[in-house]
């Protein structure tokens, strides 16, 4: 596991996998609004555990951090409704909008400053196989598929998030491989992204590779029986698509 946070941004990656006769997929892992790569690495340690054996786990911390004070809580975060968190833990998010136009906004302020600290990311952490997005860091990742020329990636798992207003990313997204392999994860009972927004961003992928798991939990990466083989089969079919790659 890996976390890098925006202070120590020249951290280097582990390197206790060189040893190792099979190399393990490197995914990138996007947190949620009102979250960081440290929160969102203990919420998902179930989630490790199902993939251990086939992937590392990369942390990040968005660079916009949220003050708790006066910043509103937006539909995806979960942990400023339940006020779970170390008050004295900092949160962060990707971006910010205007007048909580959360799914309808056409500008993300701080989108910019987001993507030039990504592409430092690509650059001293990289390279990628793929990216884990949840909730706010979903949608992100929706984003990083439209531009995979600048983020090159092979897979996307995408929890709990819902489609961008963004007007480039449905033309991209219509125009990306149709062999990119993605995973669109929901939650039947999740009330902060309901399931109709997550069924939404799914159908802007191309239909040939896109894998779907609807759980019957909420606003979380699901880690139960159901999910377990789900999770499993679609990062080994990544595995014996660029192994056969490799050796054609």
């Amino acid at each position: 596991v890996s976390i890098m946070e925006p202070a120590n941004a020249s951290a280097k990656r582990a390197s206790n996998n060189q040893t190792s006769t099979k190399r393990k997929l490197r995914i990138l892992c996007l947190h949620g609004y009102y979250q960081s790569g440290n929160i969102f690495m203990k919420k998902t340690g179930s989630f490790r555990k199902i993939v251990q054996s086939m992937c590392e786990c990369i942390y990040v911390t968005a660079p916009h951090q949220i003050d708790v004070k006066t910043q509103k809580s937006e539909p995806d975060s979960e942990d400023a409704q339940s006020n779970t968190n170390n008050s004295d833990e900092p949160v962060y998010a990707w971006w910010f909008v205007e007048n909580a136009a959360y799914f309808t906004a056409h500008e993300y302020i701080g989108l910019e400053a987001t993507l030039d600290y990504l592409r430092q990311i690509w650059k001293e952490q990289g390279p990628f196989d793929g990216v884990l997005g949840f909730s706010q860091g979903g949608v992100l990742a929706s984003l990083l598929c439209a531009r995979r020329d600048e983020f090159p990636f092979g897979f996307v798992i995408i929890v709990s998030a819902f489609p961008s207003s963004l007007p480039f990313q449905r033309d991209a997204l219509a125009k990306i491989d149709p062999q990119f392999r993605s995973l669109h994860v929901w939650g039947e009972t999740d009330t902060l992204i309901v399931p109709s927004r997550s069924k939404e961003l799914c159908e802007l992928f191309p239909s040939q590779q896109r894998s779907t798991l609807s759980h019957p939990g909420g606003h979380v990466v699901p880690t139960s029986s159901l999910a377990k083989p789900v999770f499993r089969e679609f990062l080994q079919a990544y595995i014996d698509a660029t192994s056969n790659l490799s050796h054609s």
